[in-house]
């Protein structure tokens, strides 16, 4: 199980940091390390991936191409007591998102949100990160329901992934089962 904060404002630096600890699809020893730092705002949930990884495949244009880039993203069914829809998120270093809701297997794109980009390196390496915000009106949208609340547990999972090339590899916050955006593959996220 992992905690998610409520914050009054997205400030990373202060944000308890999950860590990538499943590489379930990586052979060898590359296995770039992400940060996930999570909060629920009065506004939505609020998510900050940092990727320690120095030159990033980023080759994309639109989200159709971002598949073959060096990608961070989220899975999470945000309501599972109420539906089985799962919001995902896809992006890469230049920020492109592929924003989708998925019901029983079935994705739908969305239009993506605005997504704020850095990089830069410090004592652990080179990293690039992206910062964005599933809104209450997106969750309203998709749930029929908004309300974040303490104690509330929802399903979810971070990845960071590169899916083809040398240096290939698929990292997890949570274990992976046969496929990173469905079901078995989220674990527990409670709100505190």
């Amino acid at each position: 199980m992992f905690y998610i904060s409520r914050i009054a404002q997205m400030k990373p630096d202060t944000m308890p940091v999950i860590k990538t600890t499943c590489y379930p699809w990586t052979d060898d020893s590359f296995k770039p390390l992400m940060y996930c730092r999570c909060g629920v705002l009065s506004s939505g949930a609020a998510f900050d991936l940092m990727c320690f990884e120095r030159e990033p495949k980023c080759d994309a244009v639109t989200a159709e191409q971002i598949d073959d880039d060096s990608c961070a993203a989220l899975c999470f069914n945000f309501f599972p007591e109420r539906s089985d829809k799962l919001i995902s998120a896809t992006v890469n270093a230049s920020g492109i998102m592929r924003l989708e809701v998925i019901d029983n297997g079935r994705p739908e794109q969305l239009p993506p949100m605005p997504v704020s980009t850095y990089g830069g390196a410090d004592e652990q390496g080179w990293y690039w990160g992206v910062r964005f915000e599933f809104s209450l009106s997106l969750l309203n949208d998709v749930y029929g329901v908004s309300d974040l609340d303490s104690g509330h547990i929802m399903k979810g999972n971070a990845y960071k992934f590169l899916r083809a090339g040398k240096y290939s590899h698929l990292g997890a916050v949570a274990p992976v089962g046969k496929e990173l955006f469905s079901p078995s593959s989220l674990a527990d996220f409670t709100i505190l």
